[in-house]
């Protein structure tokens, strides 16, 4: 006999969000190494940037061969790999990457109410969250979810010792940027790593933080 489970959707997203804003957290993820990729090992990293894609963002000669790479729920690692060793790549796989660090360009924004966190996101086509809206707020009800998630994930990690994730310059404003986002299959978002702030010690990179809009 099956049972239906129902999914509290605030917890679940919290759960997502105290993995990514651990990320954003830790002063030590970015640290650089040095590893020596085979080709093999460089086409695998390739393909797995590209499954963090919807499906109608991957460039159609590639779209069979990415259909078989295993899917990470959190490919921040990954990316962060293929952003260090960018000139490994042959030109045309580099401009390809290139794209995937660039900031999505969202319609409509939410800033939560300690002003900590813009959340970006759209109400129609492929990258459009639910418009559920229960408490007529005039803001889609997964994009509160997505403010209170984030609140109490950045709020644990603060009480774990974790210092505040550096500013990003001013990008979108002052806030810390979320971007929903229609996603690779089963991925459910990723921690993206910019400039490193020079005038700290430690190993500090500006970031933002990109989601999917259903977790399908």
């Amino acid at each position: 006999m099956m049972k239906s489970i129902k999914v509290n959707t605030t917890g679940f997203l919290f759960l997502i969000f105290s993995l990514l804003t651990t990320e954003i957290f830790s002063q030590q993820i970015f640290a650089t190494r040095t590893i020596d990729y085979t080709e093999q090992q460089l086409q695998g990293l390739f393909l797995g940037a590209l499954a963090t894609l919807s499906e109608d963002r991957i460039p159609l000669a590639y779209r069979s061969r990415v259909a078989g790479e295993p899917k990470l729920k959190c490919p921040t690692f990954l990316l962060l790999e293929v952003k260090r060793n960018l000139d490994l790549f042959s030109p045309d796989q580099q401009s390809i990457l290139k794209q995937i660090f660039i900031r999505p360009q969202l319609p409509l924004h939410y800033v939560n109410a300690t002003g900590q966190f813009k959340i970006h996101y759209a109400t129609s086509g492929r990258d459009s969250v639910s418009s559920v809206d229960n408490d007529s707020t005039g803001t889609p009800d997964f994009v509160e979810e997505v403010a209170a998630s984030l609140e109490r994930s950045s709020q644990m990690a603060v009480n774990l010792g974790y210092r505040q994730p550096p500013d990003d310059a001013g990008v979108d404003g002052p806030e810390y940027d979320v971007y929903i986002q229609s996603l690779g299959s089963g991925v459910y978002g990723e921690t993206f790593a910019e400039e490193e702030v020079t005038a700290t010690v430690r190993n500090d990179f500006r970031s933002y933080i990109r989601i999917d809009n259903d977790f399908n």
